[in-house]
């Protein structure tokens, strides 16, 4: 009998919490989605999943172990952004993959590079990157990475003669800066 009535208190109160006038109408669609998981093979799935529906990355960062991605609702299919997730230990490959997708037409998202430390296994930086829909643009990325404050300064100057510019930096035993400039 104790746990009939524990049974209907609670629904009860879940129902009554839940309930809110005008509940009955269809639901809006949500505005934002935020992804969470440790495994970069979802997160790149997910993303993509979200993006086909509109949503567009806004903002990223570490969670513990975790990659947490928010992403709020900017548009209607077909004219959705594409994403790549790269995540990597080595700053050489890194730089390979930065390369590659920019040649792509993917641009960083500065406000989601994160550093990952992980139990077992060298850290890893991870980055979102995103295509924007329309005729793709060109971008080319190089990355800066050093301990040396000073050295660090000398290359971002003899970088930013040669056109590029700072979007992002993140550390990772050493200071690394991701600078971009547009392709041709």
């Amino acid at each position: 009998m104790r746990k009939l009535l524990f049974v209907l208190i609670v629904t009860l109160g879940l129902t009554a919490t839940q309930w809110q006038p005008g509940a009955l109408r269809a639901k809006e669609p949500k505005h934002y989605r935020v992804l969470a998981t440790t495994l970069t093979s979802t997160m790149q799935k997910e993303l993509n999943e979200a993006a086909a529906q509109g949503y567009r990355v806004i903002v990223g960062g570490p969670s513990g172990n975790e990659m947490v991605v928010v992403m709020e609702k900017v548009s209607e299919p077909p004219e959705t952004y594409d994403y790549r997730l790269l995540a990597t230990q080595r700053t050489s490959t890194l730089q390979e993959e930065l390369t590659q997708a920019g040649a792509q037409g993917y641009r960083l998202i500065p406000t989601a590079t994160l550093h990952r430390r992980r139990a077992m296994a060298e850290d890893e930086i991870a980055l979102v990157m995103e295509k924007a829909p329309g005729p793709p643009k060109l971008y080319i990325y190089k990355l800066v990475a050093t301990e040396l404050v000073m050295t660090l300064e000398k290359e971002i100057a003899r970088m930013s003669a040669e056109g590029y510019k700072v979007v992002s930096m993140v550390r990772r035993g050493e200071h690394i800066v991701i600078m971009e400039r547009a392709g041709d």
